[in-house]
């Protein structure tokens, strides 16, 4: 599709591999981390709920973490993922906590991409409590009531097909029977 020449090539494989390195050291630093389950998130409609609630079932959910202050590209890119893997999925095994600093910026996100996720604002101030946190990137994970992040994944949009793979492995790691 495209003409790459051989030092282009070369670049890519080389950021690629760049890539993953870092994904790989993320995921250690995070792996298997407890992060807070009693954080009082909020809904497009202004109602609050606890994180404990929305996960409080065993079935793991796939958790998409984002700041308004992360690179708008790369979350829009993977809200349009996260769409298309929930209708395999269905809704119910997705959740996006973002973090905006006020519910008016919230809520044109949400009416932009149309989004009929679940999606709750964390706030500016709060934390999940992930180190992964303090980086300033999107994040996705796997998570169930025991609150441990399993599969963290950060998503790179000159990389889309990572991420496709990152989806396949969460579609057969814990959704095969859906």
């Amino acid at each position: 599709m495209f003409n790459l020449t051989k030092k282009s090539k070369i670049q890519s494989t080389s950021s690629m591999v760049k890539m993953l390195k870092i994904n790989e050291q993320l995921q250690f630093q995070n792996k298997n981390k407890q992060f807070l389950k009693n954080i009082l998130l909020t809904t497009g409609d202004n109602n609050k709920i606890m994180l404990s609630s929305i996960l409080k079932s065993d079935k793991p959910k796939l958790v998409f973490f984002y700041s308004q202050l992360n690179c708008q590209v790369c979350v829009d890119t993977e809200i349009e993922k996260l769409k298309m893997f929930s209708k395999i999925i269905g809704i119910d095994n997705i959740v996006i906590i973002c973090s905006y600093e006020n519910r008016k910026d919230f809520l044109i996100f949400k009416k932009i991409n149309n989004l009929n996720l679940k999606i709750y604002n964390l706030g500016l101030k709060n934390t999940l409590g992930l180190p992964l946190e303090k980086y300033n990137i999107p994040f996705l994970f796997m998570a169930n009531s025991k609150f441990r992040a399993q599969d963290i994944f950060v998503p790179f949009k000159g990389f889309p097909s990572i991420s496709d793979m990152y989806y396949k492995f969460i579609l057969d790691k814990y959704f095969k029977g859906v």
